[in-house]
C-alpha cells in the first residue's frame, strides 16, 4: 500500500510537532505501507529549530520538501503580518497553495492509494480533502491537536472560532478515518459532533522510540543519594503566552490587566497558562526555602529547551538562579541523555476552567520509558491518569502550592535515603506507549480504508480553514 502524507512539521525541522510523524514514516513500512512524505519549507529552517538527527530516521522514507513560488511567498508573508493572520483563509495560504500543487504532482507521478494529513496547522486539512475527492482516494485525519476543542485556541472573535469549530466538524465528517491522539480529546470530539462516525474514529497517542529511549525491566526505580535532587524538564515552557495574553496568569504574577485588544479575543477553554511554566514550583521551592525545611544547595533544576527572556524573568522573581540552569535548544538524543541522568523529571500541564486540557505532553511517553521517576503537576485527565497507571510518578494539582511543597519534601526525603518514595513502574503498561506498535495500528486502520465513495461532498473548492491564533 501506498500512503502520500502532508504534514507541515517535518525534518530537518526538530521539536514535538515532528516526532508523531517521522515515528510513523519510519515505521510504517514494516507493516507493509510505503509512505511518501510531502512537508516543510525552506523558510521554517529559518523560523524553527534544526535537528538532524531526525532526518536520518526517515532517510529511507521518500520525501519532498516544499518550496514556495514568489507569488506563493506573498501570500505566505500577507497572511503572517498585520491584522492577516487573523483573517480566516490567510493563515498558511501560501504554504497550502504550493502544498496542493506539490501534493498534486505526487499523486500524478506515485499514483498512492491513500492520504493523510497530520494537523496542525489546520488549514492543511482541507488541502487534503480537495485532493482525496478529486482523485477519489480514502484520507485519514490525523490530529495532534483537537484543533477548535482545544483549550489553549484563542480566537479574534467569537465568530473566528465558530468558523474554526464547523470546519472540524466537516473535516471529521468527510475523512475516512480520523485518528486523535488522547481518549479524551476522541470523546469530547464525539460529543461534540454527534454525526460524526465514531466506527472510523479512534486514539493513537503519542509515545517513545524504543531504539532511542530503551527501557528496561529493573522493578523498583532508584535514585542516588547525596548531592542536590536534581530536576529536569525538556521541551518548552508556555511562560510568554500566559504573562502576555492570559488574564488570570497576569493577576497570579501581579500584572495589571490585558489591553482591549487582548480583552476582546475569545478563549473558549478559559485556560490557566501560569500552570504550564515552573512557577509554582519555584513557588512552593521559595516558600520551603523561606521556610527553613530546605537549603537551595538541596535542590538543583535543570531546563532542557528553547528558552525565552520571560523564563528567565520567572525564575529571578523568586531568586532561585542559583538553583536554576538553561540548556538552550539540543537535539533530541542530548534531549534523552538528560532524562537518565535526573533524579526527578518535572511535568506541568495547564489548568482549563471548562473540561480537562484534552491533551497529554509529548515528553510525557518518553517520561514514562526511561527509569526516572517524575513529578507530574497535572489536572485531572489523561495525563494524570497515565502517570498514576505507570506506578512512576508522585502527582499534586498544578496551583495548589501548599501541596507541591509537601511532595518535594518526600522526593527530598527519598532522594537522601535511597530511594524512590513510593514509585514502582508498570513496565507493560508502558511499553503500550512503544512508537512500533502504535504505528502497527495506524497500518490496521490504513488496512481497513476501502474505496471511496464517488459522491463529491458538499464543500466548495475555495473552502480553507479559518485562521486562529494557535499557542504552541
Amino acid at each position: 500500500m501506498k500512503l502520500l502524507i502532508l504534514a507541515y512539521y517535518y525534518p530537518p525541522l526538530g521539536g514535538a510537532g515532528v516526532q508523531r510523524t517521522v515515528k510513523f514514516a519510519r515505521y510504517l513500512p514494516d507493516f507493509g505501507v510505503k509512505p511518501f512524505v510531502v512537508g516543510g519549507d525552506g523558510r521554517d529552517e529559518r523560523d524553527f529549530v534544526v535537528d538532524s538527527q531526525l532526518g536520518r530516521e526517515v532517510a529511507h522514507v521518500g520525501h519532498v520538501p516544499i518550496r514556495l513560488t514568489t507569488q506563493e511567498e506573498v501570500l505566505e508573508k500577507r497572511g503572517r503580518s498585520g491584522w492577516g493572520r487573523r483573517v480566516p483563509g490567510m493563515r498558511f495560504r501560501g504554504w497550502c497553495k504550493a502544498a496542493e500543487r506539490m501534493m498534486e504532482q505526487q499523486i500524478c507521478r506515485d499514483k498512492p492509494d491513500a492520504l493523510m494529513v497530520s494537523a496542525s496547522p489546520f488549514e492543511s486539512v482541507p488541502v487534503v480533502a480537495r485532493l482525496a475527492r478529486r482523485h477519489h482516494l480514502p484520507w485519514v485525519l490525523d490530529l495532534r491537536d483537537p484543533w477548535a476543542l482545544d483549550p489553549i485556541m484563542i480566537y479574534t472573535s467569537v465568530l473566528h472560532y465558530w468558523l474554526d469549530k464547523n470546519a472540524m466538524r466537516r473535516a471529521c465528517h468527510e475523512a475516512d478515518a480520523v485518528v486523535m491522539n488522547t481518549p479524551g480529546s476522541l470523546g469530547a470530539m464525539l460529543e461534540a459532533f454527534p454525526e460524526v462516525d465514531s466506527d472510523k474514529c479512534a486514539v493513537i497517542t503519542n509515545g517513545y522510540d524504543a531504539t532511542d529511549v530503551p527501557s528496561t525491566d529493573a522493578g523498583k526505580d532508584k535514585v542516588a543519594s547525596g548531592g542536590p535532587v536534581h530536576i529536569v524538564h525538556t521541551g518548552v515552557f508556555h511562560t510568554q503566552l500566559a504573562l502576555k495574553s492570559d488574564p488570570a496568569s497576569r493577576k497570579v504574577w501581579g500584572l495589571p490587566p490585558t489591553g482591549i485588544a487582548q480583552r476582546l479575543l475569545c478563549r473558549p477553554g478559559q485556560p490557566h497558562m501560569l500552570a504550564r511554566t515552573p512557577y509554582y514550583l519555584l513557588a512552593a521551592v521559595r516558600n520551603l526555602i523561606d521556610g527553613g525545611q530546605m537549603t537551595p544547595d538541596q535542590i538543583k533544576f535543570t531546563f532542557v529547551g528553547a528558552d525565552t527572556p520571560f523564563d528567565h524573568q520567572l525564575v529571578e522573581r523568586f531568586d532561585l538562579t542559583s538553583c536554576v540552569e538553561f540548556t538552550g535548544y539540543v537535539n533530541h538524543s542530548e534531549s534523552v541523555n538528560y532524562l537518565r541522568q535526573a533524579d526527578w523529571l518535572f511535568l506541568p500541564l495547564h489548568v482549563a476552567k471548562h473540561g480537562s486540557p484534552l491533551i497529554v505532553p509529548g515528553k510525557l511517553y518518553e517520561y514514562l520509558a526511561v527509569e526516572t521517576p517524575i513529578l507530574g503537576l497535572v489536572p485531572e485527565g489523561d495525563a494524570a491518569d497515565f502517570l498514576r497507571q505507570s506506578g512512576k510518578a508522585l502527582l499534586a494539582h498544578p496551583t495548589d502550592i501548599d501541596a507541591i511543597g509537601r511532595t518535594l519534601l518526600k522526593m527530598l526525603h527519598g532522594h537522601n535515603n535511597g530511594f524512590s518514595h513510593e514509585i514502582a513502574a508498570d513496565r507493560q503498561f508502558i511499553r503500550q506507549f512503544e512508537r512500533r506498535r502504535l504505528t502497527e495500528q495506524l497500518a490496521h486502520i490504513l488496512s481497513g480504508l476501502g474505496a471511496r465513495d464517488a459522491k463529491v461532498q458538499t464543500v466548495p473548492d475555495g473552502d480553507r480553514t479559518p485562521a486562529a491564533q494557535t499557542a504552541s
